[in-house]
């Protein structure tokens, strides 16, 4: 007897999904799009500066395997204390840019010390910084300390 997956993939079908926001598809969502799009667009390519963050732990393993009937998987798994690293970055039409690493996850603190130290230095006046809806980028300082440096700030709609 043929495994289902089997009989799936011979249809030439795969394994994909494409999962969005809910919000996207809201009437409020669509307008915050439209309106960021006009915003945005009359700025210059070379003026854009995205910033991001993504984090890894040193627990990032699968939980679960596949195996035949009767048969486990085992899999090393790192010991002692487990660690977040940060990695932060920004990119332009010119490349990567200010990219810090710490090894904690972001909180207010750390991204502000980030802003001062690493992305406001190596931004130019006229640039526009383009960010998410992270909690930590909208807290009491961030937009006043990219300001500062003769920089707009944007934040992307859901």
């Amino acid at each position: 007897m043929q495994r289902l997956s089997a009989v799936i993939f011979g249809m030439g079908c795969r394994r994909e999904k494409s999962q969005h926001a809910a919000e996207q598809e809201s009437v409020e969502g669509k307008a915050k799009r439209a309106a960021w799009r006009k915003q945005i667009a009359g700025v210059a390519p070379e003026d854009l500066v995205f910033l991001d963050e993504s984090g890894v732990t040193t627990d990032m393993t699968r939980r679960y395997g596949r195996a035949q009937r009767g048969h486990r998987i085992r899999e090393g798994t790192p010991g002692g204390r487990w660690q977040t690293v940060t990695m932060l970055g920004a990119i332009s039409t010119k490349g990567w840019t200010a990219m810090m690493t710490v090894a904690a996850p972001t909180d207010s603190e750390m991204f502000l010390a980030y802003l001062n130290e690493v992305l406001c230095p190596a931004l130019r006046p006229g640039q526009v910084v383009v960010m998410d809806n992270l909690a930590a980028h909208e807290i009491a300082g961030v937009t006043e300390a990219i300001a500062a440096v003769g920089v707009r700030v944007l934040y992307l709609p859901p």
